[in-house]
């Protein structure tokens, strides 16, 4: 597998077909995802929620077909939690 690492998060939702981006909102006290979702722009937009120097968390919400490249994360673990719809991942070729 050819390694791809990227850290600018900004620039790696634009180039995953995320145009509508709040990255500038996060670490609130209280953050109300019924909110998030009422004021979500259309159609792709992502939401960050926990932003620190040790982890991120941000909700994406993409389109049928709208996905992300093949990437590498080499100083985090990344984890997804599907509300709705469905992923294909290819995790080392498989």
């Amino acid at each position: 597998m050819k390694e791809r690492t990227e850290a600018d998060v900004p620039d790696i939702l634009r180039k995953d077909g995320v145009i509508n981006n709040n990255l500038f909102s996060s670490n609130q006290e209280i953050v109300n995802l019924g909110t998030i979702l009422e004021d979500a722009p259309e159609p792709s937009w992502s939401h960050r929620v926990v932003d620190s120097d040790s982890n991120s968390a941000t909700i994406i919400c993409q389109k049928p077909g709208e996905g992300n490249r093949e990437h590498h994360h080499p100083d985090w673990n990344e984890w997804w939690y599907i509300i709705d719809g469905e992923w294909e991942w290819e995790i080392e070729g498989v």
